[in-house]
C-alpha cells in the first residue's frame, strides 16, 4: 500500500540533512534544488507517542519517503507525552533514514510538547518551533505501564542516550541533555558563561545557572521554553504555522505529501470501547427481533418467524463485524489490553486488565453464537 498517495499542496520548504550520511557520523548538507528534487513529506505526530504501532508507522513512512525520492521529510510534533521504548525505536528509524530530515515543534492547542518529542526533534538536523512552545513533562512516566512487563528499561535508556548524543554532537552539544531526556534530569540547568548558553547537569547551580527542571509527580519534569531552546542553539527559528515553518526551512517549491501517525493508546482504547459497544447494541437488536413466542406454541405465523430471523441475522452480522474490528485493533495496538476497560478500574499490574477485555469480547461472541442458532431455528419454521 502506498501511504504517500495523497497530495495536499505545494509550498516552499527547506531540506536540511541527508540521512544517508549518518554512517559517516555527521548529517549531510542540504539536498539539491534541481529539477529532480523530490517531494516534501510532512509527517504529523499530534498525539502522545505511546504505542509500537506508531513507531512501525514512522518506519514505513520513512521507507516510502526514500522510495519517493523525497527532498525533505518534516516531522511535525505536537504531542506532550511519550514512552521511552517507543521514542527509542523512532529515534533509531530517524538515525537510519536515507532522506533529508527536519523537525517542527508546534505544541498543538496547549503549546506543549513532551521530552520524547524533543528527543525526536534532535534526531533531525534542524528544528523550527512555534513561538510559544514549551517542553514539559518527564522523560519517564505513567505510559511506561503500557510496555511489556519484561521491558529492559536500562538498556532502552542507554541505547536512546547514544542516539541522542549523536544528534547533539552534530549540533556541537555535550551529552547532558541526552542524559536528561532518558530519565535522569535532576540538576539540568541552562548555563550562561563566556557569551554562550548550554544545557548542563550541575548538582549545584550558580549565578549563571538557571534550572530547567522541577520536581513533579513522575520525578523531575522539564520546563524548557522556546526561547531557551533557541538560546542554546537547538531551535533555528520560530514558526507560528506550517507556512512559516516551510519558509523558514528555505528551499525551493516542492510538492507536499501529508501523512499522519496513528493516534496513541488513549484514542485506541476509545476505539476499542466503541467496537464493543456497537457489538452489544447489535446483539440487543438481534435479541429483540427474536423475542417472539416459542415456535412450539404455534401461536405466531411462520412468516413472522422468518422476518424476525432475517432481521436478527442482519444485526448479528453487524455485531460480528464490530468484534472482528476489535480483534484487529488489539492485534495492531496491543497496548489497549494494558488499559482499564472501565473508568476508575485500578489493578496492581497493567497486564491484569487484559483478562477483562478478553472476557468482554469472548462473552459477546458466545452470545452471538446462541442468537444465531435461534435465528436459524426461526428461519426453519
Amino acid at each position: 500500500m502506498n501511504t504517500l498517495a495523497r497530495v495536499v499542496g505545494a509550498v516552499a520548504l527547506g531540506a536540511v540533512v541527508l540521512g544517508a550520511a549518518a554512517a559517516a557520523g555527521q548529517p549531510a548538507g542540504p539536498p539539491g534544488r534541481g529539477a529532480d528534487a523530490g517531494p516534501v513529506v510532512r509527517i504529523i505526530a499530534s498525539d502522545a507517542l505511546d504505542t509500537i504501532a506508531q513507531a512501525a508507522a514512522l518506519e514505513a513512512l520513512l521507507e516510502e519517503a526514500k522510495g519517493a525520492k523525497a527532498g525533505l521529510v518534516v516531522l511535525e510534533l505536537s504531542g506532550d507525552g511519550a514512552r521511552l521504548d517507543v521514542v527509542n525505536r523512532m529515534a533509531g528509524a530517524l538515525r537510519r533514514a536515507e532522506v533529508a530530515l527536519a523537525g517542527y515543534l508546534t505544541g498543538g492547542e496547549n503549546d506543549r510538547v513532551g521530552a520524547g518529542q524533543l528527543a525526536l526533534g534532535l534526531m533531525t538536523a534542524r528544528m523550527v518551533a512555534h513561538p510559544r512552545v514549551m517542553v514539559t513533562g518527564a522523560a519517564r512516566g505513567a505510559s511506561d505501564e503500557l510496555s511489556p512487563d519484561d521491558t529492559a528499561w536500562a538498556a532502552v535508556a542507554a541505547e536512546l542516550r547514544g542516539r541522542l548524543e549523536w544528534g547533539l554532537g552534530a549540533r556541537e552539544h555535550g551529552p547532558d541533555l541526552a542524559i536528561a531526556l532518558t530519565g535522569t534530569c535532576d540538576g539540568l540547568r541552562l548555563v550562561r558563561e563566556g557569551g554562550r548558553a548550554t544545557l548542563r547537569v550541575l548538582p549545584e547551580g550558580g549565578a549563571n545557572a538557571e534550572p530547567v527542571v522541577r520536581a513533579g509527580r513522575d520525578g523531575c519534569e522539564f520546563m524548557l521554553t522556546r526561547a531557551a531552546l533557541s538560546e542554546v542553539g537547538l531551535v533555528a527559528a520560530e514558526a507560528p504555522a506550517w507556512r512559516e515553518a516551510a519558509r523558514r526551512l528555505d528551499v525551493g517549491g516542492r510538492m507536499v505529501l501529508e501523512r499522519r501517525l496513528p493516534p496513541g493508546a488513549r484514542a485506541a482504547r476509545g476505539e476499542a470501547l466503541g467496537h464493543l459497544a456497537r457489538a452489544d447494541e447489535a446483539l440487543a437488536r438481534a435479541q429483540g427481533a427474536l423475542s417472539l413466542a416459542d415456535p412450539s406454541t404455534h401461536s405466531v405465523a411462520a412468516k413472522k418467524y422468518h422476518e424476525a430471523g432475517r432481521e436478527a441475522r442482519e444485526s448479528l452480522a453487524h455485531a460480528e463485524r464490530a468484534l472482528d474490528e476489535f480483534d484487529a485493533l488489539v492485534e495492531r495496538v496491543p497496548e489497549v489490553l494494558r488499559t482499564a476497560r472501565e473508568d476508575g478500574d485500578r489493578r496492581v499490574r497493567a497486564s491484569q486488565y487484559e483478562s477483562g477485555w478478553r472476557k468482554a469480547a469472548r462473552d459477546a461472541r458466545a452470545r452471538a453464537k446462541t442468537l444465531r442458532a435461534k435465528a436459524a431455528d426461526y428461519l426453519r419454521q
